[in-house]
């Protein structure tokens, strides 16, 4: 054994253990319907997993590396099988929401396996690469270095190609690939398995929809398509289509009486409909819309992708109607850089904040911009999950930071009340009306015979005393705004979700927000120094103050991708990419801190970064396109090449100090790991909801500051 063949080894262990997880990740946040809270969990569940991975391998032979490495090519199927179907195995249907303990559960079960083998097989190479090297610092900086190689070269081929592709013929790729480089060096005799599995990924294409129907048990499943963007399902029942996207429902076609009420009530409340945009996926609001015989309706949607599968299966009227000007690409993005003309209505159709991604959308940056491109009497609708009858503290919390964010903006907001609460905003309201015949009678006068939109049936939506009850209630909220960088509402959503589930962890976020941000403050200053001051011994010192470069390195990058995704929007096709480019950095300081450098010099180094951090992202707040497209990647370099300084000199300070090389690498990769968990479970979860992106930043710096200081 070589040590190019086991660099050729643990080089594709690296690119298997970043694509895996990117694509398990895309897998399961779509599951769980796309929130940050949910993402955190799943980077937990993986951080924590291989750091138990790592401590477990420091008890066995190097020699293990290659019964781990098969271990790996056969469990990525497998995972892949177990997550697809997640929703029939624990029996909860499309379209409900997990409870946030059943998604931190389900993230750590299905990310077990993989991940403890990949923490073991980091350790196994590091033992069979001092024997090689002869030398503990220089054998594991160099496994270090590859790992960071492989990890950079996944992420860039996820980004770059395995994005386009279905998911099982890529693990059947790189299933076989770890079986053939393992079986290189050892159990030769079963290499032919490896290339049987390579030679069967045309099956693994034939396998997509079957198992794709296997997670749709209740239904018929017509169609699947797949994008960088979005799995696309179409099932048919009873003459109803219903268009899954990403697991949840996007729209059921026809229907016409839901379709019917969300367009005609803001295109009556508007005394002209000559150029309406439409932000919706659903074809039949457009055709809706196109009864008004309006000049102009720009339908914006985010995926060409998505509109082919829609026209290919539902054939909709709006196709080839001089009026509808298709416009693909980031909605956001689009509205923000209008050349169009002044519009007379702005219709969004995108559901409710479950995100940064969707949470953008109900801003009060977005309604400044929203306002720029409106007519004086020109309208905007959106439309959110509400009751009309009772509203606890989170659903007062969740509907009031939107209603109020809006009404910061616009100066009239109609409320229409319902299980699902409709705002219409506009900057002069005087057209404003709802009087049943008074909306019935305007849509006769525009052309209109509606099928549901009449007197009486508007009566028992508009009756005056439910309309003051809902209005009274949402005025009577005087908490925070909702904002790009401050996305209370997606934040407000969730606790009143898990509210449906008796949950805890919803009542705990809630007590949380109560908490005055200069106690927080006091409180966590008075942890980080109790931690640093329980680590005294040099040791302890080292193996901490590598925990914390990794707590800020994981606050870092769920900063950012969360940045990237509220400036830019669709956030994990270029997750891949994003993640090789951190890499790149963490590859070229692992060489430089092989070199020479001191921990403290890191540690000023990420302080001051945060700083900088701080600046950049206020920068961005403008949505230039250039900033946003190259500032994000080269952060994420920094980031990288701070943590990757730091791993070596850690390890040749322990080394020196009499520690053995193996327990060494494997005590220190353990403590980057646990407090890269502790960052994916403080920052999305607790710091960045709570306090925003910018006081994010102090907390985070926090720990550096007393580092340095003691």
């Amino acid at each position: 054994m070589d040590a190019t063949s086991l660099a050729g080894g643990f080089l594709l262990v690296g690119v298997t253990s970043v694509l895996s997880q990117t694509l398990f990740t895309r897998e399961l946040v779509n599951i769980f319907y796309g929130s940050e809270i949910a993402l955190g969990f799943i980077l937990a569940g993986w951080l924590i997993f291989t750091a138990l991975g790592s401590y477990i391998g420091r008890r066995f032979k190097g020699e293990l590396f290659f019964a781990s490495q098969i271990g790996m090519g056969v469990v990525l199927p497998l995972e892949y099988l177990f997550i697809r179907n997640l929703r029939t195995i624990v029996h909860v249907p499309l379209g409900m929401i997990f409870p946030l303990e059943v998604i931190a559960l389900l993230s750590f079960v299905a990310l077990a396996p993989i991940a403890v083998l990949n923490g073991m097989l980091f350790v196994n190479a590091c033992d069979l690469y001092e024997k090689i090297r002869k030398s503990a610092v220089k054998g594991i900086t160099s496994v270090y270095v590859i790992d960071a190689i492989g990890d950079m070269t996944g992420g860039l081929l996820y980004g770059y190609l395995f994005v386009r592709i279905f998911s099982l013929p890529t693990l059947f790729i790189f299933m076989g690939a770890n079986i053939i480089s393992a079986t290189y060096l050892r159990f030769k005799r079963w290499r032919f398995i490896g290339y049987i599995i390579i030679a069967a990924v045309p099956i693994a294409f034939k396998l997509e929809k079957p198992i794709m129907r296997m997670a749709y048990p209740d239904y018929k499943v017509v169609d699947y398509g797949h994008s960088i963007y979005h799995d696309i399902v179409l099932t048919r029942q009873m003459g109803l289509n219903t268009v899954f996207v990403n697991g949840g429902i996007a729209f059921s076609y026809p229907l016409e009486e839901v379709t019917e009420l969300q367009t005609y009530f803001p295109l009556v409340e508007t005394p002209q409909v000559d150029h309406i945009a439409i932000v919706t996926d659903n074809p039949q609001i457009i055709e809706t819309a196109l009864k008004f015989n309006p000049d102009t309706v720009y339908w914006l949607m985010l995926d060409k992708q998505y509109l082919r599968f829609v026209v290919r299966n539902l054939h909709p009227n709006v196709i080839g109607d001089r009026r509808v000007k298709i416009m693909i690409g980031d909605q956001r993005l689009k509205l923000k850089r209008w050349e169009g003309p002044l519009l007379d209505a702005v219709l969004l159709d995108v559901g409710d904040p479950l995100s940064a991604l969707s949470n953008r959308f109900y801003t009060v940056e977005f309604f400044n911009e929203i306002a720029h491109i409106l007519k004086p009497t020109g309208v905007l609708f959106l439309k959110m999950g509400s009751d009309p009858t009772y509203f606890s503290y989170a659903l007062l919390a969740y509907n009031g930071s939107v209603y109020r964010s809006l009404k910061s903006v616009f100066h009239t907001v109609t409320v229409i009340p319902g299980e699902t609460l409709f705002l219409i905003a506009s900057k002069d309201g005087s057209y404003h009306s709802l009087v049943p015949e008074t909306l019935e009678m305007r849509c006769y006068k525009a052309g209109v015979m509606p099928s549901y939109f009449r007197a009486g049936y508007l009566y028992g939506m508009l009756l005056p005393e439910r309309i003051r009850y809902v209005r009274s209630k949402l005025e009577s909220y005087r908490g925070k705004l909702n904002h790009d960088f401050y996305p209370v509402a997606a934040y407000y959503h969730l606790i009143h979700r898990s509210y449906y589930f008796a949950g805890y962890l919803g009542k705990l976020f809630w007590w949380l927000q109560n908490i005055p941000m200069w106690l927080s403050i006091a409180l966590w200053v008075a942890i980080i120094i109790a931690v640093v001051g329980l680590s005294r011994r040099y040791i302890r010192k080292r193996v901490l103050e590598i925990g914390m470069i990794g707590f800020a390195a994981m606050g870092v990058n769920v900063l950012l991708l969360t940045g990237f995704q509220i400036i830019y929007g669709y956030l994990y096709h270029y997750l891949g990419i994003l993640s090789g480019i951190f890499m790149l950095g963490l590859t070229i300081g692992a060489i430089r801190g092989a070199r020479k450098g001191n921990l403290k010099s890191i540690e000023a180094g990420i302080l001051g970064f945060m700083f900088i951090l701080c600046g950049i992202l206020w920068l961005t707040r403008t949505y230039t396109w250039w900033l946003v497209m190259h500032c994000f990647p080269m952060l994420n370099f920094v980031m990288g090449y701070f943590v990757g300084c730091a791993f070596p000199i850690a390890v040749r300070s322990l080394v020196t100090h009499g520690v053995a090389g193996k327990y060494a690498a494997s005590i220190l990769y353990t403590a980057d790991l646990v407090g890269s968990f502790i960052g994916a479970i403080f920052v999305p979860f607790i710091f960045m909801p709570l306090y925003g992106v910018f006081a994010t930043l102090i907390f985070m710096g926090i720990p550096f500051v007393v580092l340095l200081i003691l």
